[in-house]
């Protein structure tokens, strides 16, 4: 498991997650199989202890807001006290994929947010950098033409949060 992170160290979207957690080529089409396939990413991976506590509470929130941008990012997210370190799995799949409703616009990128029950200050500033990110067509190209996981990454690293 990558070592604890804070506001205070944290330079880029890159640092809270790691090339393990980004699938370049999701299988799924679905939102909960979306979820679901990212959060045993993140469960595999350590960073998240129980996979289906926490895959409900992001389904749940799912429903109950709307965690995607007009750009194609959704960014699922579940609060849980099991966790220790904000990290997330980023998924892209190869064609977009209705995410909530027809009215929404078809998403490709999905960052799955796992977030620590008392981190509320970082996890705004990341949800913030990525919502900026779905606004950033320069950025947004660079992470749909990554032959890998390891270029998605590179990719997060210029990524700079915002103060």
């Amino acid at each position: 498991m990558p070592p604890e992170i804070t506001a205070t160290t944290t330079r880029s979207l890159a640092d809270y997650t790691l090339p393990p957690l980004i699938i370049p080529r999701l299988r799924s089409r679905n939102v909960p199989d979306i979820i679901a396939e990212l959060t045993q990413v993140l469960h595999q991976h350590g960073c998240v202890r129980e996979s289906l506590p926490f895959y409900h509470a992001a389904l749940n929130q799912e429903f109950l807001s709307n965690p995607a941008s007009g750009s194609g990012i959704a960014f699922p997210h579940a609060r849980s006290a099991s966790i220790k370190f904000l990290r997330f799995a980023l998924g892209r799949v190869p064609e977009p994929v209705q995410w909530r409703t027809q009215d929404h616009l078809p998403i490709q990128l999905i960052f799955l947010i796992a977030i620590p029950a008392t981190e509320a200050t970082l996890y705004l500033q990341v949800l913030s950098r990525v919502a900026k990110l779905s606004r950033e067509q320069e950025g947004l190209a660079e992470l749909m033409a990554a032959a890998d996981a390891a270029q998605m990454h590179a990719a997060l690293e210029r990524c700079r949060l915002l103060n």
